[in-house]
């Protein structure tokens, strides 16, 4: 069953703009993929593959109480599950097709291949891996310990290769303390990490500044702050392409250039957040509305500006080519289900997929540029808008449109007005 919800708010954005950065956003469907109440599986963290095909997740089996990690197509098909080696099962990450995956358990890391699961290596007693990540082939697994090296191992094990050696790495001319974070570009050639700070005197002073790896050549690509000013930077992602890097620092969501160093602020969204290929798009829980931010014009798109359906804010993915994102949301039992979200340009690009539980959003209105406020349906004193419903025997691709759906199974208060939501 399907839900056609249109959601739009005051725009700041003037009719005389043409190139909109969200042309291609007109319409989402968002497939309930896998009900929390439902599933045989507590989910807790999941992991998208960059084409947006499968969704590989951890949890815990219902009815042993045990640990697992499973994945499922985004089409809601081929569930499978395995149990966790030790029963732990932290940092997932996943190949650009999802045909690989890899996580950790206390000291070793495994992969998913092939419905198997299988041991890469052991960095043996007391070497508990904290960090991981992935190639868009999946050919190499990148992991960090405790200090200052970024290592990767082949699919297959082996020996480690240092990709990243804190010794041949300075900061304001003295030797660095430690590596705090690290992301890998699709194509691996670049490694972008977060410095902790230096040692001067025998002493440790904390400064996180950004760097990048690419091709074996470190680059500095932050420089802020004092010393020990209590500001810590926190690496997000970096884009699939390598050239942009997403990070915290002082409350604000910035993106630092790896070819030319050039740093955008966007804002404080929160939480978390993912890059698309390009680094072009950027999916954000934000307060659990749900948003994506194009990064250039630092425009937003808001996805559920309204209560019921809140985006967990560690549990969020967004396609190489921007299009698909994945998310969970946990309801008051503490249950999570995982949504696929797609965009399309024109509604009748929807392609159907009946089996599912789905919400089809219009976002036609955020994205038409008709600036009209006599259209605007919105108590101002409140800020909560007014609930239209709408019912119809057939949408295009066989979509049947059911709002009561909506409202009684997600408990979603459903805003139609026709005014753009974009800020």
């Amino acid at each position: 069953m399907t839900v056609l919800v249109t959601l739009s708010f005051f725009s700041t954005i003037s009719s005389a703009e043409t190139n909109d950065p969200f042309d291609s956003y007109a319409v989402a469907v968002y497939d309930e993929i896998l009900k929390g109440s439902d599933s045989s599986v507590d989910v807790f963290r999941i992991s998208m593959s960059s084409d947006g095909s499968k969704i590989y997740f951890t949890g815990t089996d219902k009815s042993t109480n045990k640990m697992v990690v499973g994945h499922i197509n985004s089409d809601g098909s081929e569930m499978k599950t395995y149990d966790a080696p030790g029963e732990e099962a932290f940092e997932l990450v996943v190949n650009k097709d999802g045909s690989r995956s890899f996580f950790v358990s206390q000291t070793t890391i495994y992969k998913i291949e092939d419905n198997t699961v299988s041991k890469v290596v052991d960095m043996g007693t007391g070497n508990y891996v904290w960090k991981l990540d992935t190639t868009d082939l999946g050919d190499y697994v990148y992991c960090s310990l405790i200090g200052n090296e970024v290592l990767k191992f082949n699919h297959e094990g082996g020996n480690p290769i240092v990709v990243v050696q804190g010794n041949d790495i300075e900061l304001d001319g003295n030797p660095i303390s430690s590596i705090s974070d690290f992301a890998v570009s699709g194509d691996g050639q670049t490694v972008t990490f977060l410095v902790g700070g230096y040692i001067f005197d025998n002493a440790m002073y904390s400064k996180p500044e950004v760097f990048s790896n690419i091709n074996g050549t470190y680059t500095q690509l932050t420089s802020t702050g004092v010393a020990n000013d209590g500001f810590l930077k926190t690496i997000l992602d970096v884009s699939g392409d390598g050239k942009k890097i997403l990070y915290i620092y002082k409350d604000s969501h910035l993106i630092v250039s790896s070819t030319d160093f050039a740093n955008t602020e966007l804002r404080n969204y929160d939480d978390w957040g993912q890059l698309d290929g390009s680094g072009q798009k950027l999916f954000v829980s934000d307060s659990s509305q749900g948003l994506i931010v194009d990064t250039s014009s630092k425009e937003e798109l808001i996805l559920f500006p309204t209560e019921g359906i809140d985006i967990d804010n560690y549990n969020m993915f967004i396609s190489a080519d921007g299009k698909t994102i994945s998310f969970t949301v946990t309801d008051s039992d503490y249950k999570s289900s995982i949504y696929v979200g797609h965009f399309y340009t024109d509604a009748d690009d929807i392609v159907s997929s009946s089996s599912l539980q789905s919400i089809i959003v219009d976002y036609s209105d955020q994205v038409s540029k008709q600036e009209s406020s006599e259209e605007l349906v919105h108590d101002a004193d409140t800020g909560n808008g007014k609930v239209t419903e709408e019912e119809s025997g057939e949408k295009s691709a066989g979509y049947a449109l059911a709002t009561p759906y909506l409202v009684s199974v997600l408990g979603l208060c459903v805003v139609v007005v026709n005014r753009k939501g974009r800020r």
